[in-house]
């Protein structure tokens, strides 16, 4: 507010806008090998994740970390999950191999479809999300180049897009209520959030290497992570 000589006063207004941000507020240690994927119970109340060691098993986690229970499949080399809550089933991505397991709710396989191009380069199949609402698959290759695929229900194949925002990707996840994704970069130590392109939008820093997975609950600003190093539960508070 300014005054001149004749006590008339103006007055401007400048808006200072702080940046977006991730802010680390819980860690907590998880009972298993190389967490590797990240995915919610239909009620958000709680977490499925996954160890990526031959022989590794799907868990249903609380949010603090603590096991409460686990599936019978047993991977190969699993690196990314996603739940279908219309049907109760999952989706994982075995790397190895490059394919999509589907299963039941006890963990029994249904079907298995191979992704052509996930050996594209070096680095295999790292992520997996799914929209319910029109049954589409994301799909994340790790490296050399990255690339987001797309499925359709049928698994006929959408997009095929190379990323070049980081030098490598190793979770993803979808939010349904803004039609975006939310992908990790384990070497950048950096979380993006992208259109369904793959195109970037923002991009938050966050302090470990080796995030391998990841989950937003956008309505309750926490963004929930896992790490394959030192078998830990990252939860930030997300900031905008």
């Amino acid at each position: 507010v300014v005054m001149d000589n004749d006590g008339d006063k103006g007055q401007v207004v400048n808006v200072l806008t702080i940046g977006s941000a991730l802010i680390p507020i819980y860690s907590f240690s998880l009972d298993l090998l190389s967490p590797s994927g990240l995915t919610f119970s239909s009620d958000l109340r709680s977490l499925w994740t996954l160890s990526d060691k031959p022989g590794g098993l799907i868990y249903h986690v609380s949010l603090k970390g603590a096991i409460i229970s686990s599936l019978s499949y047993n991977g190969s080399d699993m690196e990314g999950i996603t739940r279908n809550n219309s049907d109760n089933t999952f989706w994982v991505v075995e790397e190895s191999s490059g394919e999509l397991v589907n299963l039941d709710s006890s963990g029994s396989e249904i079907e298995r479809v191979y992704v052509s191009g996930s050996y594209e380069g070096d680095g295999g199949l790292e992520g997996i999300a799914l929209n319910e609402t029109n049954g589409h698959i994301y799909l994340l290759k790790e490296k050399d180049p990255g690339i987001l695929i797309e499925l359709d229900h049928e698994f006929n194949m959408l997009q095929f897009n190379s990323l070049f925002f980081a030098q490598d990707f190793s979770g993803i996840w979808y939010d349904q209520t803004y039609n975006q994704l939310w992908i990790v970069s384990d070497q950048e130590k950096t979380v993006f959030k992208c259109d369904t392109t793959g195109a970037v939008l923002k991009s938050y820093s966050i302090q470990n290497e080796k995030m391998e997975g990841i989950a937003a609950d956008i309505e309750n600003k926490r963004v929930y992570l896992v790490n394959d190093v030192n078998d830990k539960l990252y939860i930030y508070e997300l900031m905008e």
